[in-house]
């Protein structure tokens, strides 16, 4: 599909949503490591299994995982290089290497694909001098993400093993922490920056009793605003959307 320039990727996912999915993968990753001692080695999208109701997600394709050794590591293998932890290139893999893989899967969920930041040359290059395989400037959340869980992912896909999270199930513990205080944003309508934002709450309760909010982003292509942004605020009471006094803003 067509790309903003600005906001250039479209999400498949409500932010609550994809905090769910990403919850069950990680669960699926703590008791691998814990329990069986696997490492998967090539956690990615592809690899996380969707019921139809995109409720549930299951981790999939063990055929390159291996077996933890007394040091905690496995050798590099079985990966795909898109995912690939950076210091995974020195020859091992640890547990923070899965981590880092499922970081860089929730950050496609919330704020949409990094494939079309990928170069393969590129990427191998920054891989072999310790960074990730995209350039930083890849790394842009959709609007709708909140601080705590852009902090929470941060971590997850930091270059450096020893700043991420010490174990997935310490990641899902985070992102459950964060998943409990947002509106469950999502891109309803329109193109990149454009359109309505549609969100719910309280996550607590089912979707159908929450609250619902709505927020109508509009390029102003006239007057002394010309070239900003007009942000509008409303809920929805008794089928009709009604504006929040003072929450119309130019950006």
């Amino acid at each position: 599909p067509p790309r903003s320039t600005l906001f250039p990727y479209t999400t498949l996912f409500r932010s609550g949503q994809a905090l769910r999915l990403g919850g069950h993968l990680l669960d699926a990753l703590a008791y691998l490591h814990a329990e069986v001692r696997f490492i998967h080695r090539d956690v990615k999208g592809d690899n996380l299994l969707l019921d139809a109701a995109l409720v549930d997600g299951f981790l999939s394709d063990f055929g390159s995982a291996a077996r933890i050794g007394p040091t905690g590591q496995v050798a590099t293998g079985g990966f795909t290089l898109r995912y690939l932890d950076p210091a995974a290139a020195s020859g091992t893999m640890t547990v923070h290497s899965d981590v880092f893989s499922a970081g860089l899967t929730i950050f496609e969920m919330l704020s949409g694909t990094l494939l079309f930041h990928f170069d393969p040359k590129k990427a191998t290059n920054r891989l072999s001098n310790g960074r990730r395989p995209y350039p930083d400037s890849a790394f842009t959340y959709a609007p709708h993400v909140p601080v705590p869980v852009r902090r929470a992912v941060n971590k997850a896909i930091h270059a450096d093993p020893s700043r991420r999270f010490e174990s997935a199930a310490d990641m899902a513990s985070a992102l459950a922490r964060a998943g409990g205080r947002i509106i469950d944003w999502h891109h309803a309508t329109g193109d990149g920056l454009d359109g309505e934002w549609h969100g719910t709450w309280p996550p607590s309760k089912a979707r159908s009793k929450r609250r619902q909010y709505r927020v109508t982003s509009s390029l102003v292509t006239r007057g002394s605003r010309a070239g900003e942004r007009r942000l509008e605020a409303t809920y929805l009471a008794a089928g009709a959307w009604r504006g929040f006094g003072g929450l119309t803003q130019y950006v």
